[in-house]
């Protein structure tokens, strides 16, 4: 039960040092806290799906440069057991264009997930530039310790302005590479390892009905090439899917 519990440990100790590290910059002084709860027909990641039919939570507090998130999915009958995530991270920013994020992130991913992949910790970095009116390019690379795979991902995001609605649409594109030196680091036998990569698009509307309340639309589509089905029971091989999602966002 401890080694379980370290991970996250880690996260909370990351979070803290960026926040005492930060106390001099200039972002904002106040603390920024969202929470958010609705509707996902899919819980997808990298291209795989982790749960389907779900309802889920997530809470994000913004200080600075630190920011802590936690998120929740409970699947309704049928769709899977609920997942879980614990991030961290710190963004440093070097002028008004570009930026720095250092990340660590825990996953519980429930008891039907395949043996050894019922957990995850992943530790990152990633650079952003972002031009002058124009869409932000990530490069991004992380480190997952429990499977000891190397990801790597570069994104491309912006935000389209929609007068009549009084609101931003936000979509981004992504790809990514994934390489893992054993995949099932629970099971007895030789490692299985995998490599395999990953492409979408996703697309986010909030809009604001008050002061502090947004109604949330998303929509997602992305999928693998070459995955290995143990990634996941209810779709880890490779194709292409499709989920929306529907929320309420609450800022303090």
């Amino acid at each position: 039960m401890l080694r379980h519990l370290r991970p996250l440990a880690a996260c909370l100790l990351v979070l803290g040092a960026t926040a005492c590290a930060q106390a001099g910059d200039e972002w904002d002084d106040e603390p920024q806290t969202r929470v958010e709860s609705g509707y996902r027909s899919r819980q997808l990641l990298r291209g795989v799906v982790l749960a389907n039919d779900a309802a889920r939570g997530a809470a994000e507090v913004r200080y600075r440069g630190a920011r802590l998130e936690a998120e929740l999915a409970a699947p309704f009958r049928g769709g899977g057991s609920r997942l879980a995530h614990l991030a961290a991270g710190y963004r440093h920013a070097f002028d008004a264009s570009r930026a720095l994020t250092a990340l660590a992130v825990h996953r519980r991913f429930g008891a039907d997930a395949a043996p050894g992949r019922r957990h995850a910790t992943e530790l990152g970095l990633a650079f952003s530039h972002t031009a002058p009116l124009g869409p932000t390019v990530t490069l991004e690379v992380r480190r997952d310790l429990r499977l000891r795979a190397n990801l790597a991902e570069l994104s491309l995001a912006h935000q389209v302005a929609l007068t009549r609605l009084g609101a931003f649409l936000e979509w981004s594109a992504f790809a990514g590479w994934v390489d893992a030196e054993d995949i099932r680091p629970d099971a007895a036998g030789p490692r299985r390892a995998d490599a395999h990569g990953y492409a979408g698009a996703r697309a986010r509307l909030p809009y604001r009905v008050g002061e502090r309340l947004q109604i949330v639309a998303d929509a997602e589509i992305s999928g693998t090439r070459g995955a290995d089905r143990l990634w996941s029971a209810r779709g880890g091989d490779s194709g292409l899917r499709a989920a929306v999602g529907l929320a309420l966002r609450l800022d303090f």
